[in-house]
């Protein structure tokens, strides 16, 4: 991978890169470019989100978010040691200046903040476990002088007969088990002073707290510390669907804009994308070409205020959805005057359901009155056609 390192050139300036990491100055790494951060809502890139989708995102914030900052400044700068050689413009041309592509984004030499927060994690959890070590190995040496007991506490002078009562106190899953004895008034004379066999086994001390009397032993078993999952809860409110998602079925599309089925929709798309090169499907664009046609088609429709289709399509504010309205159906007519002209059946009727001829059209929209005729003649011409292409179908299933 080649990084963004080009010929070097004299700076006067002292411009210093923003990366914490990073410790490169225009005055002495001569060979390294410094760029300014884009300006908000200026332009849009495609980044893959959380959820492995790809999502549209101001450049401004996906380039926040790649250098973990939370503001910059206007004399903000980030080096060409984060930029590879393929997000510039002619990168192997020689010229003073280099400019980066609108698509770019720091992506290498970057603070990777995970890595150092689970190093840290980890060294906690490694002086935790230390530290619980040693309070093992104190509580054992405790444990083994409290076992020792003094000569005098179990010592007895009558040595025909010595009464031992031992009591072990366990857990009722240490009482499930049979491998475990339980030993009650031990009595040993004289005559069985010998070694006694299978005395069960007794457990290890770091476990177990002895309480001694000079009657009797009581072991107690130390519970295990409790344990608590961690959680954590994902905020999903960032993540706000197009309105155009929530339209699913052929009767909601012809409800909502006029336009019979799906099928017509991406019929009209396919012209308007071959016949402007594909122009609105760029990166820069925030709504694509078949997004425009639905909200062209919903104000011919149903009439509906720019200040409401701001409220549906959040991307632009209500005078930017009259522009793209007002655009939108100039190009629309372009591409489909030859299927508009061809006028259907009783069209004056079939425009009515049109709302946008109920009401005056406003003097600001006088000159594409004419288009807008057009382009719903050339939406119910292929409303028509497809009606007409599935009488045919179902006669020949016949």
């Amino acid at each position: 991978m080649e990084f963004g390192i080009f010929a070097a050139r004299r700076s006067s300036s002292r411009q210093r890169c923003c990366i914490e990491i990073c410790r490169s100055r225009s005055d002495k790494n001569l060979n390294l470019r410094y760029h300014t951060f884009p300006k908000e809502n200026e332009s849009f890139v495609s980044v893959i989100n959380s959820f492995g989708r790809v999502e549209k995102v101001d450049r401004c914030k996906a380039w926040k978010e790649a250098c973990k900052l939370k503001q910059v400044t206007r004399s903000t700068r980030i080096c060409s040691l984060h930029f590879s050689r393929d997000d510039y413009i002619l990168p192997d041309v020689h010229t003073t200046r280099r400019h980066l592509k609108k698509t770019a984004i720091p992506k290498h030499n970057l603070i990777n903040q995970e890595a150092l927060k689970n190093c840290e994690i980890g060294k906690m959890n490694k002086t935790r476990s230390d530290q619980s070590e040693e309070e093992n190995d104190e509580n054992l040496e405790e444990d083994e002088e409290m076992i020792v007991p003094e000569e005098h506490d179990i010592s007895c002078e009558n040595e025909d007969v010595i009464d031992v009562k031992t009591e072990i106190l366990l857990t009722d899953k240490n009482k499930e088990d049979p491998s475990l004895i339980k030993l009650t008034d031990i009595e040993t004379t004289e005559e069985s002073s010998k070694t006694v066999e299978n005395i069960p086994v007794i457990p290890p001390l770091n476990q177990i707290y002895f309480a001694i009397s000079p009657s009797f032993i009581t072991p107690t078993v130390v519970p295990p510390k409790s344990v608590k999952d961690a959680q954590m809860q994902v905020n999903t409110d960032d993540i706000v669907p197009k309105f155009t998602r929530f339209i699913t079925s052929d009767s909601e599309l012809k409800v909502a804009t006029g336009i019979e089925s799906f099928a017509v929709l991406n019929k009209i798309a396919k012209i308007v994308k071959t016949s402007n090169d594909y122009k609105f499907e760029q990166t820069s664009s925030r709504m694509n070409t078949r997004d425009r046609i639905i909200m062209t088609s919903i104000w011919l429709k149903q009439d509906l205020s720019y200040s409401f289709l701001s409220v549906m399509f959040k991307e632009y504010s209500a005078h930017r959805c009259q522009q793209v309205i007002s655009n939108m159906i100039n190009v629309l007519a372009e591409c489909l005057k030859d299927i508009g002209s061809k006028q259907v059946h009783r069209f004056n009727k079939k425009k009515q359901i049109f709302r946008v001829f109920e009401t005056k059209i406003p003097t600001r929209l006088a000159s594409i009155v004419d288009n807008i005729t057009i382009v719903i003649s050339a939406i119910l011409n292929l409303n028509t056609s497809s009606d007409d292409d599935d009488d045919s179908d179902k006669d020949k299933d016949k």
